[in-house]
């Protein structure tokens, strides 16, 4: 089993990805299905990871939806011609900064001192 700090590397990693390579506009992202694949790949790899963390360290911030997180993870995995573009354009968008900052906040207060 991965240590939870390594998880947040994968969420950290994901984030990164889709913040370097995501469309600038919503309606470039509709069009480019490399740009869709990507995203949708690293949203997985995001719920996946945010789905073995221990659940006191998602406790501690009440404010991120860890649940639907890992909720938009198994629609992609299992339900792909489901999957409606504005929702995955919305979370790699909007959503993103808020994770990152939790993520970054998580670190910071589980990483043990040298």
């Amino acid at each position: 089993m991965r240590d939870p700090l390594a998880r947040l590397d994968d969420i950290s990693e994901a984030i990164a990805n889709i913040e370097r390579h995501a469309p600038v506009e919503e309606s470039q992202f509709a069009q480019d299905e490399f740009a869709q694949t990507w995203i949708l790949r690293q949203l997985q790899n995001i719920g996946e990871a945010v789905n073995h963390l221990p659940p006191e360290w998602l406790a501690e911030y009440p404010d991120i939806p860890w649940g639907e997180i890992v909720g938009m993870r198994n629609r992609i995995v299992h339900g792909y011609f489901g999957i409606r573009l504005d929702v995955i354009w919305s979370a790699a968008t909007i959503g993103l900064p808020a994770l990152k900052r939790a993520v970054e906040s998580l670190r910071a207060a589980h990483t043990p001192p040298a």
